[in-house]
């Protein structure tokens, strides 16, 4: 029976273990970034809703660039704020080239059309109203997009952690996320990305049609676009790590506010076009479960034998944990306490069959194709 057990448990850990050992030996965030070549104009998108807290320390943010301000623009679009999100907004005219466009429904994707459609730019730069930039985020973003000749770039959003354990648990997995993600897309198997950090050409967007695959959903206006400019070029699609172009933004306050941002995430997962993105889902889960029952086995059972299942997954992780601690400086201690915590992945992927996420008092309803 220990055999049998020890096989049945240890295929998904085994497995696991091989594919972030994998993403261990890929995962880079220290290539430098050549200077610009050219410099071309862009068009910084922000859509936002009710962020009055946030907009402006965003908006201080890229006034800070030391990319040439005439070579940029800002288009605030407004998605039927019912705070002050446009009077700040608009405080911001004499300093910024900036426009702020009011649209009175519809969501995230119909506000991003809008900025689009009223862009003056052939690049666009998608960000979020709730997050800041370092001083050399434009020159940096724009310096990998040209020199490598790309149609889409997707930066990194690094989660800003306060003394909570819970708080440096998001960011910890946030950046074994990212880490996993720019590996699989750049190694030409898109994942996932952040519309709050993320290049593209115009032109490519309107020829594969924009955001009109994708209405029937209301989320998914990164990752659902960026695997259809993948699908469009794979080739110029790609991922940096570099920490000049990190995004910043807060994690969740409270378990409540965690687990609709986890709900929203699990909506847009199921439209992903490539089948492995399931297996990369599945295999999170799997791994987990065989783990919690190899310690069951060893602690309950006295099955000495489960140990080496559980140290082979702790070793991967601390591992993995020790490269992204150079990019993203996560805490190493968190590799003992993180299968605690992600065991909420499995109550997420329950509840997402019956509770339909919200995102600020919108639900996040699925149209019929």
């Amino acid at each position: 029976m220990t055999v049998f057990f020890l096989i049945i448990l240890g295929i998904p850990i085994i497995i696991y273990a091989t594919f972030i050992g994998y993403i261990s030996l890929k995962v880079s965030g220290q290539d430098s970034i050549e200077p610009l070549k050219e410099f071309p104009k862009v068009s910084i998108l922000i859509p936002c809703r009710d962020e009055e807290s946030n907009i402006s320390k965003c908006l201080e943010s890229i006034l800070k660039q030391t990319y040439d301000s005439s070579y940029f623009e800002v288009i605030v679009i407004d998605d039927f704020s019912s705070d002050t999100t446009i009077e700040i907004a608009n405080t911001y005219l004499d300093s910024l080239y900036l426009t702020v466009l009011s649209v009175k429904s519809g969501g995230k994707k119909l506000a991003l059309n809008a900025g689009i459609e009223k862009s003056k730019y052939p690049l666009i730069l998608t960000l979020d109203a709730d997050c800041e930039v370092g001083e050399e985020w434009l020159s940096s973003m724009l310096a990998e997009f040209t020199n490598k000749n790309l149609k889409m770039l997707c930066g990194p959003v690094k989660l800003r952690t306060d003394s909570s354990v819970f708080s440096h648990l998001q960011s910890a997995e946030s950046a074994a996320i990212i880490g996993i993600s720019a590996v699989m897309l750049n190694a030409k198997k898109p994942c996932t990305c952040n519309g709050a950090n993320m290049l593209y050409r115009k032109d490519i967007f309107f020829k594969i049609g924009g955001y009109g695959h994708q209405l029937h959903v209301s989320s998914g206006d990164d990752d659902l676009l960026m695997q259809r400019f993948y699908d469009f070029d794979f080739r110029t699609t790609r991922y940096t790590l570099n920490k000049k172009t990190f995004v910043y933004t807060s994690t969740c306050k409270g378990v409540i506010d965690f687990f609709k941002q986890r709900l929203r995430w699990a909506s847009k997962s199921k439209l992903y076009f490539y089948l492995y993105n399931v297996f990369v889902q599945a295999l999170v889960v799997a791994h987990l479960l065989a783990f919690w029952l190899s310690v069951y086995l060893l602690v309950f059972e006295q099955n000495w034998w489960f140990l080496i299942l559980i140290g082979i997954k702790l070793t991967i992780d601390f591992i993995y944990s020790s490269k992204l601690n150079k990019i993203f400086n996560t805490k190493l201690y968190l590799v003992i306490i993180m299968p605690i915590y992600l065991m909420y992945s499995v109550l997420v992927l329950i509840l997402s069959n019956f509770i339909v996420p919200e995102w600020k008092g919108r639900p996040i309803k699925k149209k019929n194709r």
